[in-house]
């Protein structure tokens, strides 16, 4: 769904190559590869918002050339065309950003308690809710992540990532993070490597795009899963292939999975 500065709000499938709206010298148009900004001269800067349900995901190629990913149940709002001495956008949930180079005009990320600053590079935000920390992961280039409640902030080198907690307020940096389990969403595949994924942490990725409802019975075991597996299987096959392992079971209800020991 785009929202436009005017809170009209239009919905994008099934409307490629169509021509949607001008909004502040911009004009805009839905391509077959995403949601497409074009900065004309008369820009001014007002904002417009893209949202993506559970279990859809999108792109925008923002005014400046930027090209930002969504993962399923994000969002991202912007300018429709950048006049400041900045490029500032703020997300909710999971963004995966290829940032155009313009040394005058750093990109500013605000996503819940992190603000990441970059001039051109590509790297992933994941700033869901239900997670305990905004996770910045750096892919190419350079970034300066901050926590500006406590005054504190890292840069980071390609690989590394950082964790801004939430509650705790602390920033912590990974250096080794796993860049395929990172953006395997961004090549369609759920990636649970390395010391794996608890399965509290896997159905959170289901639910999320299989629009799903979880529910938990029983003690649940701590094992780690490792997989990877593509998002074009159905539901039912995810939950088989995790059953085989006889360390956890499932049973389907309508929208509900039921996590059992």
């Amino acid at each position: 769904i785009l929202t436009l500065a005017d809170g009209r709000k239009v919905a994008l499938d099934g409307q490629q190559n169509a021509s949607l709206a001008n909004q502040g010298g911009s004009s805009i148009s839905n391509e077959s590869d995403g949601l497409v900004y074009k900065q004309g001269e008369a820009a001014k800067e007002v904002l417009n918002t893209v949202t993506t349900p559970r279990g859809v995901m999108f792109s925008v190629t923002m005014a400046d050339g930027t090209r930002a990913w969504l993962n399923t149940a994000s969002s991202i709002r912007y300018p429709a065309a950048f006049t400041g001495s900045e490029r500032r956008v703020t997300i909710t949930g999971e963004v995966y950003f290829d940032v155009a180079k313009d040394a005058k005009r750093p990109f500013i990320v605000m996503a819940d308690n992190s603000e990441i600053r970059v001039l051109g590079t590509q790297f992933n935000v994941n700033a869901y809710s239900n997670e305990p920390s905004v996770r910045t992961t750096l892919v190419t280039g350079k970034v300066e992540v901050g926590m500006p409640s406590i005054n504190d902030k890292a840069v980071l080198k390609p690989g590394q990532q950082a964790r801004a907690q939430r509650g705790d307020a602390a920033l912590a940096l990974i250096q080794h993070a796993d860049l395929e389990e990172v953006t395997g969403w961004r090549n369609d595949k759920f990636v649970f490597q390395g010391e794996g994924a608890s399965i509290q942490d896997i159905m959170k990725q289901l639910q999320r795009y299989y629009d799903i409802d979880v529910e938990y019975q029983g003690k649940i075991p701590d094992d780690h899963f490792v997989a990877i597996m593509p998002r074009s299987l159905p539901i039912s096959r995810i939950l088989q292939v995790l059953q085989k392992t006889e360390r956890i079971k499932f049973r389907m209800d309508d929208r509900k999975v039921i996590v059992m020991p």
